[in-house]
């Protein structure tokens, strides 16, 4: 496991983060009747909330454990907008913006164009959202060209063959839909309350009250990350991703973990 006193090992990793990221919009009002026109409640507008997203999120709850990513994402705005009931914290409705076409496609030139050399990092992620910003190509160039890198991935590609010699991490759901499996590589199931599963070996998480799962994928997956960069411990590192995302799921919205939230729960 790992502390806040790993800070300092944490800072001087040197981390790429390559993915797509968008806006989590929150926008908050109150509803206290339903429209005459259709049977659909109709929310007064308050306020409106912004948080980073997807990549920018895993980015987010990095630094605040203490490393300092190289992040390279999308330049198109992607909005999600989330229209909530400010008593009651009930969704209501989500619209999603940006998303009509694919994103422009990274190239092996881009990245290192922007990177230099990739052997020089530590690790390397794909935070891949499917939005055609990390395309199957180029996810097999780069893990192809740089085998000796350690790469960690999140994907929601149901064609997984793309990624060669990496620590996949994906979802129940996302396990069940897919049409190609990844080839020589570490798989982590994420299985919601039940924790996650590596290797045929479950990893149980606390029993906590979940209040939102918006963001705990990226959440488990910074914690990964981050206990691995000082451990080289996959098993010491699912356990603190575990109680990474049993943290952000206790938090309404997109949350980005702080030292304080895993200092409190009194296990280091």
């Amino acid at each position: 496991m790992i502390t806040s006193k790993d800070i300092p090992q944490l800072g001087s990793s040197k981390v790429l983060l390559i993915g797509e990221s968008c806006i989590d919009r929150y926008r908050y009002g109150i509803c206290d009747r339903l429209s005459p026109e259709a049977p659909v409640p109709v929310l007064k507008h308050l306020y409106h909330e912004d948080k980073d997203g997807m990549a920018k999120n895993v980015f987010g709850n990095l630094k605040n454990l203490g490393v300092e990513p190289l992040l390279v994402t999308n330049s198109e705005p992607v909005v999600k907008s989330r229209y909530v009931d400010e008593r009651t914290k009930q969704h209501l409705l989500r619209v999603d913006e940006g998303e009509c076409s694919r994103l422009k496609p990274l190239t092996l030139s881009d990245i290192e164009a922007t990177a230099g050399d990739l052997n020089l990092f530590d690790v390397i992620l794909f935070s891949d959202y499917d939005k055609g910003l990390i395309t199957s190509e180029f996810a097999l160039q780069v893990t192809e060209k740089y085998k000796d890198v350690v790469f960690f991935v999140d994907s929601k590609k149901s064609d997984l063959s793309c990624y060669k010699n990496c620590v996949l991490k994906i979802n129940e759901k996302e396990k069940a839909e897919l049409k190609m499996k990844p080839e020589a590589c570490e798989l982590i199931v994420t299985v919601g309350k039940n924790g996650a599963i590596w290797n045929g070996e479950c990893f149980p998480v606390d029993n906590v009250e979940v209040f939102d799962v918006c963001g705990a994928g990226d959440t488990f997956f910074a914690g990964l990350v981050s206990c691995f960069l000082v451990t080289k411990n996959l098993r010491k590192s699912i356990k603190f991703a575990n109680l990474c995302a049993s943290i952000s799921v206790q938090k309404f919205g997109t949350y980005q973990i702080e030292w304080e939230d895993i200092n409190e729960k009194d296990r280091y």
